[in-house]
């Protein structure tokens, strides 16, 4: 047969059979090579075989990990099988239908939390505010080769950009302290939620990270053009300070997470209460505000009374020295026997410390004077001249008396703490004991005169830390770590914090809040909704609500002390008048007196105990006015002048200044801080030197 006679499918079949085979292979291709057939869906995805096999290893280690942490597995009771086995073993032969329940219930619990966690985000509570808050302004002196803290070259800067760089770096700060409720937080931890679409915060995720993480301030200041408060900003922390606020922010790894965990644990202490920056010896040192009160303007004008009493005790007490030295250089007349009341006064000598008086060879004191230890002779003056030694020196007795007893009221006005060496009534001991308030020491000894501290002493031996004024510590050596004594538990969950503004500015008005924030509950948690562990999973730290942030009172204003003040203090009908000015220069505030006339500027440049100050306050004397009462009789002089950044002229009275509250407060503050570095100082004596009669060897 002719293949044209052929039909297509004959002619073809071969063709046809190998394009069948080739279509077959490109379809075995497409379905086992570049496709999934054994594919499956899983919570709505499609998942290879490799995909699955990772997908339920992931879901057993989620479950193993949820069976692992979770603490609200419901009690079962184990059944009595001892008691069961023992009552077959004794009663064999009777049957019994009882059948023993399972040992325990197969399969996982309808509510264990599984992969993804809960549908219903937790209930996170916020910490509660800090309360009893007060605040305390004060100033000193930055000493960045003090070694109370050993500060690396990036803190000294930083503090050098808050504070000023400038030398002496003199500097105004801001403390703020308040009880921060621990319990209180852990109430809110443990509280049950009110939405019916919020879940309790399971104790398994907040038990051990009940810590603060840090506490730092909010401040606001005052714009006087308006009376406005500024928007509120975060003070930042010092250089110095362990602090993890609520906007601190890092992407952890499990390590790093576990390390700064451990870190705010340990750290607790000086995170609660951070160190102060170091400050000079001769600064005034920092307290806690609780106990940096100052004094009031009441304690101010006692205070002041007590310096002028005292500064006139000591006049009346050297002239008496005088007098008794001149006594002492008079002819010699024949020799008689001494009258220890009535015998010549000796070359002047002092006392400064209670070496002086063993050097002497002290013996008994008592009877307002003092009696040699035996056959001391001299030359005697004749009877006028040996009644005037006796009378000077029973008045010296007095007068030192009187002194030491001013002396100790200044000094507990003041809070000075005096060391019972040092005290003046050691370095003024010329009566008895029973005149000179002895009671308060043990006197003798063996080997002569020693003074010992009695038990409950108002003179407690000195040493770091001695409260300045009421409030200020002003010692040598570290500052005493913040918080409590070391080996003194807290009972109480209620925990001292405090922190720190070094970034205020002289002259200007703020007022602010003091903030805590704690380690937030679900800090590195998988176990939470998805939306919830978005916002917590790597923030370590939590605030306080914005409500009940923005319900807290803020503190009463704090006003920053000028740099300069300056008061008229007399003024003469030449149109001249004095004016007392003051600067706070190297811990202390400076005074010097300036005579100036209509158009000098108040204040120069000039040299005040040993240093070069520039006094020079910015403003220009303009006028002096002379002012008289209704009736004619007395009046005052009122001081015009012009002060950059006053768009008037301003005035004050010489009456008003010269009983200023202010200027009274000055000038006992540079009593204060004088007659402290005079304790400090090794070569310093409280109270004038005291000249010694030949009588007292």
């Amino acid at each position: 047969m002719k293949s044209k006679d052929l039909g297509f499918f004959t002619r073809h079949v071969e063709k046809l059979i190998l394009g069948g085979g080739i279509l077959l292979a490109l379809l075995i291709t497409v379905l086992y090579v570049t496709g999934q057939p054994y594919a499956r869906q899983s919570q709505g995805r499609t998942l290879d075989p490799q995909a699955l096999e990772s997908e339920i290893a992931k879901t057993a280690e989620r479950v193993e990990t949820s069976l692992r942490n979770y603490d609200q597995f419901p009690q079962i009771p184990v059944p009595p099988y001892a008691q069961e086995f023992a009552t077959r073993l004794n009663d064999s032969a009777a049957p019994s239908s009882d059948k023993l329940p399972p040992l325990a219930r197969t399969g996982l619990g309808k509510d264990v939390a599984v992969a993804g966690g809960p549908q219903q985000p937790y209930l996170l509570p916020h910490p509660p505010m800090a309360t009893d808050v007060m605040v305390y302004d004060s100033y000193s002196v930055f000493d960045p080769t003090n070694t109370d803290l050993a500060l690396e070259e990036s803190q000294i800067t930083s503090i050098f950009q808050m504070i000023g760089n400038r030398q002496p770096a003199d500097f105004p700060f801001v403390s703020v302290e308040g009880k921060f409720d621990m319990d209180a937080w852990i109430k809110r931890l443990d509280a049950k939620p009110s939405a019916g679409n919020l879940l309790a915060l399971p104790k398994v995720m907040w038990r051990g990270k009940q810590a603060i993480s840090a506490v730092y301030l909010l401040r606001q200041e005052l714009d006087p053009a308006t009376g406005q408060w500024s928007e509120p900003i975060i003070v930042p922390p010092l250089p110095t300070q362990v602090a993890f606020q609520p906007d601190f922010s890092q992407d952890f790894d499990d390590q790093t997470a576990r390390d700064t965990l451990q870190n705010i644990k340990e750290n607790q202490e000086l995170i609660a209460r951070p160190n102060f920056i170091p400050v000079a010896v001769h600064a005034r040192q920092w307290l806690p505000p609780e106990k940096a009160e100052k004094l009031s303007p009441e304690d101010n004008r006692k205070l002041d009374s007590l310096n002028r009493r005292i500064a006139s005790l000591t006049k009346q007490l050297d002239t008496i020295d005088q007098q008794l030295e001149r006594q002492s250089n008079r002819p010699e007349q024949p020799q008689q026997a001494l009258n220890p009341r009535a015998g010549a006064a000796a070359p002047r000598q002092s006392i400064s410390s209670i070496e002086d008086f063993e050097e002497m060879g002290m013996g008994d004191m008592g009877g307002g004077g003092f009696r040699t230890g035996g056959g001391a002779t001299r030359a005697a003056p004749g009877a006028a001249a040996a009644n005037r030694l006796q009378d000077l020196q029973q008045r010296r007795v007095k007068l030192v008396e009187d002194l030491q007893i001013e002396m100790q009221k200044r000094d507990e006005l003041q809070g000075v703490e005096l060391d019972a060496a040092t005290s003046a009534t050691q370095q003024y001991m010329v009566g008895g004991p029973g005149s000179m308030g002895f009671d308060e020491f043990e006197m003798f000894e063996e080997d002569g005169f020693m003074p010992m501290q009695a038990p409950g002493s108002r003179y407690p031996s000195y040493g770091r830390g001695m409260p300045y004024g009421r409030g200020n510590a002003f010692g040598r050596g570290p500052v005493p770590q913040p918080g409590v004594v070391p080996g003194q538990e807290e009972v109480s969950q209620v925990v001292r914090v405090w922190a720190h503004d070094l970034t205020i500015q002289r002259g200007h008005t703020y007022r602010y809040r003091l903030m805590v924030s704690v380690v937030n509950p679900l800090f590195r948690e998988n176990r939470v909704q998805a939306d919830q562990k978005a916002e917590n999973y790597n923030k370590i730290s939590l605030g306080p609500s914005e409500q009940e942030l923005a319900a807290a009172p803020w503190t009463d204003p704090v006003v920053i002390e000028s740099e300069f003040n300056f008061f008229l203090v007399s003024a003469a009908q030449q149109q001249v008048a004095t004016v007392e000015v003051w600067r706070y220069f190297d811990g202390m505030p400076r005074k010097a007196d300036f005579t100036i006339q209509p158009g000098d500027p108040i204040g120069r440049p000039s040299q005040i105990d040993g240093l070069s100050i520039d006094m020079n306050v910015g403003a220009v004397l303009v006028d002096l006015v002379p002012q008289t009462t209704r009736t004619g009789v007395g009046g005052t002089t009122r001081m015009l002048y012009i002060q950059p950044g006053q768009p008037q002229i301003l005035s004050r009275s010489m009456e008003q200044d010269r009983d200023s509250d202010e200027r009274l407060r000055l000038q006992n503050e540079r009593e204060i801080i004088k007659r402290l570095q005079e304790l400090i100082s090794p070569t310093a004596s409280a109270l004038p030197s005291v000249p010694v009669s030949e009588a007292m060897q």
